[in-house]
């Protein structure tokens, strides 16, 4: 459907795969993934290896005490930079963003925009904080759309909803979040900026 200057898409069955890269030694850099063991499955978040320990034998607490590598840091059981993954397959709501907005400039625009039709959404559906879920879209490390997307397996069927009788739920969820975003008095991304509220109150107005 087109909203107010917007195209926005519902498509069935797509497929995400969530995955968690594990922690970073600061912003921007590479993360380090998580250490996980092939022989009793215990997993840990990756050390730096200029931060780690240097001797190599030790007694590592979590494997179970059967596992070769509880005695053995260095043991080719314990696969390194390993990330952890879970592939969901469901309904979802796609957010094509203006090509004005896709530079790094608008990166609090973006977040604003997304978790407020999130919070609308939750509001006038009565959805759990966890039903729902967003990440923004890149082709060649550029952000092309906003995502929303059912984190629940099979599905919780709120997305349908929203575009059941000419989106009429859609356009209810973004009236809630124009409200909230009037009212808000956060200092960062969502600051009750005019554009905003501006391109929120346009999808309520078809």
């Amino acid at each position: 459907v087109e909203l107010g200057g917007l195209h926005i898409e519902h498509s069935r069955g797509r497929a995400i795969t969530v995955a968690n890269l594990g922690p970073a030694k600061s912003e921007g850099e590479r993360a380090l993934g998580f250490e996980l063991c092939t022989g009793c499955g215990y997993s840990a978040e990756a050390v730096d290896p200029d931060e780690s320990a240097d001797n190599d034998v030790g007694d590592v607490t979590g494997h179970k005490p059967y596992c070769p590598a509880r005695k053995d840091t260095k043991s080719e059981l314990v696969k390194q930079g390993v990330w952890l993954t879970a592939r969901l397959q469901g309904d979802v709501i796609e957010v094509a963003l203006p090509p004005a907005t896709r530079g790094s400039g608008y990166g609090s625009w973006r977040a604003t925009l997304a978790e407020a039709l999130l919070l609308g959404i939750r509001e006038t559906m009565q959805a759990g904080r966890r039903d729902l879920d967003w990440f923004e879209r890149h082709q060649r490390d550029v952000p092309v759309s906003l995502v929303i997307y059912d984190t629940q397996p099979g599905g919780t069927g709120y997305v349908p909803k929203l575009f059941a009788d000419e989106a009429a739920g859609f356009k209810a969820a973004a009236a809630e979040a124009v409200r909230r975003l009037g009212s808000c008095n956060c200092s960062d991304s969502c600051h009750r900026s005019e554009e905003h509220t501006s391109e929120l109150q346009s999808l309520t107005n078809l």
